[in-house]
């Protein structure tokens, strides 16, 4: 049975991540800056990659310090614990009895949890039951309980009758578990009482043992318990407002991942904190957080890294772990400043997961450099689009321009216009890699000779649909006929999963064309087509997607999850559309390649598990003579900067293949060596590598199979990215008038012809401000 993607969709192995301190580090000099102090004196964490095992660990659990002084954790893939008693420099494998004792071909073993004295607290859960899953299906769960000598108990708890959601276990060797309602329970493995000690508001985001300390934390506070007493700690504001700020705003935290991890300083009155942005010192019951390791100039900011545990060593030193499988040792060194002594200004309208991780990977490279990242619409500001361009054009005319500007959502030909962005065409030799490039994305925006802007990845808009209803489709036109034919036979499928205004028109605005990508270009005519093609489909999907759905996707919650940049990227994301299109809950799947796990993937596997007789097929585009793409992550550089030279490296630092080469579905690679990396994957050209299983809306199970795409489907993806000639770029401000307005047509508040001539007239005001 496999044990990475089929039952543990999205699940991530190990990263182990490591700090070294040759100084105390309560000896730092520190600034306090609010609740938490940041060092100002003399001195900075270095990191260096250490090897880790030589067996590719894959799922792991947290890594533990025992009390012999070594290290461990389990790998549930393997199925064996790598031990090191050198800090990480070399590992061995022990093979525990509880493994010993489990049936694999009876139960799958889903969290294992190590104590300091090599205690193993186990849980498994039914195989079969797995994989016959269906909405009703009670999935019967055992735990193990292999105590510091080796024995191995079954448990049976007689309070506890759900799955754990998360599991420690204490000093003494005493278990602990959190449930999915916030319920903490201390567990007794001899006579099977599990006894509730802390309710909480809701599911914990930290749930941590931390030398004699119990950390709790939920979506409004955190809670400290001293195990020894039993008692809980009262005073906790400070931690609980750090956790508030720091801890859930640098982890996109999950079910899979704490929001942040926590160790014990040596004298047992301070805990560690570690978190996107770094890692801090709390001392029980203190008013203020230090900040020791700086993340942004190290690898705990990388977007990819999600954060795992903490140990502190006794010498000063930390391990962190985290889901890739590497090892970083970060040593304290004395002679260094603790900033950088140079700084690249970066500005983003939105936070940008792909920029992140260009950022950091820079920053690694550049120990000498600090990247500060300006984002111009920060999530729960109340910041709007308008105010956002108006404070970055404020900036841009007191002379505080940024050095680098991503350009999505900005108005890059007024930028052109006004001299804002430099010309890059002269300096290629800076800025652009000696690696093999798609050169017909990356030169995009060149125009006369002359280049202000450069694309890093690319989306290609495609169309997934029944070979039959494909052959009829060529433009937006020819499927908005095709859609109402198929909703004349199938009424109750629906056409897009167009839950909303927005995601119908920022679905049909990916394949416009030409006719947006110049406001000149935009008239009466092209935006009355555009709508009246939306209000169509609109109201298609009116009639047959609940309307309970319909009404959730226009409430205040949903608006505030989903901000502009978050809903083009789940507008853009074809993988769960194309699943859906399979198992026959839509007709069309709409968006775009930007990936090759779980979306190109997704769209090749498709046509080997068909709806019905019909086989699965895609297009660029709408299926047109012209090959669509969608340039994104688009840099551009200050004609004002007066750090030119750092400015062009790191842009060649976010086109490398080594930077590229990471996948995020937001974009394939303009580097096609980069893309080639991609391709050498692991996985056997055309092999099972995982699936996807969810609940339809009147209860029933639909499952989905995911194969790696073979040699010849990669090429075809390759081909297609050589091939690309036509670039879907919609000027933004016609982009967000469009989004605003087109609303009111669509839910017949207002004609097709007076909403179009509201858009171009509010576009021209924007433009003349």
């Amino acid at each position: 049975m496999k044990r990475s993607k089929e039952l543990a969709i999205g699940m991530a192995g190990i990263m182990l991540m490591m700090c070294s301190c040759q100084n105390n580090p309560e000896a730092l000099q520190t600034q306090e800056t609010g609740s938490v102090s940041v060092n100002t004196g003399m001195g900075r964490y270095v990191e260096s990659e250490l090897a880790g095992p030589e067996e590719e660990v894959q799922w792991c659990s947290e890594l533990e310090m025992r009390a012999d002084g070594n290290l461990a954790f389990y790998d549930l893939s393997l199925l064996k614990t790598f031990v090191s008693g050198d800090y990480g420099a070399t590992w061995t494998e022990e093979i525990p009895e509880f493994t010993i004792e489990t049936d694999p071909d009876r139960e799958y073993i889903s969290q294992v949890e190590l104590g300091v004295n090599g205690e193993y607290f186990v849980e498994s859960m039914d195989t079969e039951a797995l994989e016959n899953y269906d909405a009703s299906t009670v999935i019967p769960t055992r735990y193990y309980y292999n105590d510091a000598q080796g024995n191995v108990k079954s448990c049976e708890f007689n309070e506890w009758e759900n799955s754990c959601g998360k599991m420690q276990i204490a000093e003494d060797g005493t278990p602990y578990v959190a449930n999915y309602d916030g319920e903490i329970y201390k567990i007794d493995v001899d006579n099977g009482n599990a006894e509730m000690i802390l309710a909480t508001k809701d599911y914990p985001n930290a749930f941590t043992i931390c030398g004699n300390y119990l950390i709790v934390t939920d979506v409004a506070n955190t809670y400290l318990m001293d195990l020894t007493t039993g008692q809980q700690i009262e005073d906790t504001q400070t931690l609980s407002d750090f956790m508030l700020g720091e801890g859930m705003a640098s982890q996109d935290y999950s079910l899979l991942y704490e929001c942040a991890h926590f160790a014990a300083s040596s004298d047992g009155e301070a805990i560690y904190i570690l978190v996107k942005s770094g890692i801090y010192r709390y001392v029980i019951g203190g008013s203020s957080i230090e900040q020791l390791v700086d993340g942004k100039l190290n690898s705990i900011s990388e977007p990819t890294n999600d954060l795992m545990a903490l140990e502190a060593l006794p010498d000063g030193r930390f391990l962190v772990q985290s889901c890739s499988g590497k090892m970083y040792l970060y040593t304290f060194d004395e002679k260094m400043s603790s900033a950088p002594a140079n700084e690249l200004v970066i500005y983003t309208l939105y936070e940008n997961s792909i920029l992140s991780q260009a950022i950091s990977d820079f920053q690694r490279s550049h120990p000498d450099t600090y990247v500060t990242c300006n984002v111009g619409i920060v999530e729960g500001s109340g910041i709007t689009y308008d105010d956002a361009l108006k404070n970055l054009n404020t900036e841009i005319m007191s002379g505080n321009a940024p050095d680098i500007y991503l350009l999505d959502y900005l108005p890059m030909n007024t930028y052109i216009e006004k001299g804002i962005l430099a010309e890059l065409s002269g300096l290629q030799e800076a800025w652009k890699p000696e690696e093999n490039m798609y050169d017909n994305i990356l030169m995009t925006f060149e125009d006369q000779n002359k280049l202000y802007a450069i694309p890093t990845r690319v989306s290609i808009p495609v169309l997934v649909c029944n070979e039959d209803s494909l052959s009829q489709i060529n433009d937006l036109d020819s499927f908005v006929m095709e859609a109402l034919h198929q909703h004349s036979i199938n009424p109750d499928i629906s056409i897009i999963q167009g839950c909303s205004e927005e995601i119908i028109l920022r679905s049909l605005l990916q394949y416009a064309g030409t006719d947006f990508t110049e406001v000149s270009n935009l008239d009466q005519t092209v935006l009355t087509t555009l709508l009246t093609q939306a209000k169509t489909i609109y109201d298609m999907e009116s009639e047959t997607i609940p309307q309970e759905i319909l009404d959730y996707y226009e409430t205040p919650d949903i608006q505030d999850l989903y901000g502009p940049s978050d809903m083009a990227l789940y507008v853009q994301n074809i993988g769960g559309k194309v699943s859906n299109l399979a198992v026959g809950q839509q007709m069309f799947a709409l968006g775009s390649i930007g990936g090759v796990s779980y979306t190109y993937e997704t769209i090749t596997s498709a046509n080997m598990q068909k709806n019905g007789d019909q086989g699965i097929d895609f297009t660029n585009g709408m299926g047109g003579e012209e090959q669509l793409y969608l340039p994104s992550v688009i840099l551009g550089m200050s004609a004002t900067t007066t750090n030119q030279e750092l400015a062009c490296e790191f842009i060649k630092s976010s086109l490398s293949s080594e930077t590229q080469k990471v996948e995020f579905g937001e974009g394939l690679p303009v580097n096609r060596d980069a893309m080639l990396m991609i391709f050498d994957k692991e996985e056997e050209p055309g092999a099972s590598i995982g699936g996807m299983m969810w609940d339809g809306v009147s209860g029933e199970v639909f499952s989905f199979d995911i194969y790696s795409p073979t040699e010849e489907e990669l090429n075809e993806l390759d081909g297609m990215l050589l091939g690309l000639d036509t670039p879907v770029i919609m000027d933004e401000v016609t982009r967000v008038t469009i989004l605003e307005l087109a609303p009111e047509c669509m839910s017949g508040a207002k004609s097709v012809e007076e909403t179009a001539d509201e858009i171009l007239e509010k576009i021209q005001l924007r433009l003349s401000e």
